[in-house]
């Protein structure tokens, strides 16, 4: 088209909150590092993963990721108790 301009679109940055609850458990741990990568790109430090409880698996996971992870510096594990359905992990990332 002769005479138009085009502008690139606006890209939002990442939410500082993941919900995995429900997923698979390929598809989450996929998700959560992407979503780091991202988180980093954006330069944004502070940081929540909502992992749910039922059985554990994405919790532990989540942990294992966090802990290797060498941008993440503080992470705060938040279990309510008596809601079976959330559990979640905060962090601080300081990618150096």
């Amino acid at each position: 088209m002769k005479g138009a301009s085009w502008e690139a679109p606006d890209i939002l940055p990442p939410s500082k909150i993941l919900n995995i609850r429900k997923k698979r458990f390929e598809e989450a741990e996929d998700a959560l590092l992407k979503w780091l990568d991202d988180l980093e790109r954006n330069e944004i430090k502070k940081a929540t993963v909502i992992h749910g409880k039922s059985g554990g698996v994405l919790r532990e996971m989540t942990k294992k990721i966090l802990k290797k992870d060498k941008r993440i510096t503080d992470i705060k594990n938040h279990d309510e108790k008596g809601n079976a359905s959330l559990g979640a992990m905060s962090f601080i990332m300081d990618p150096k």
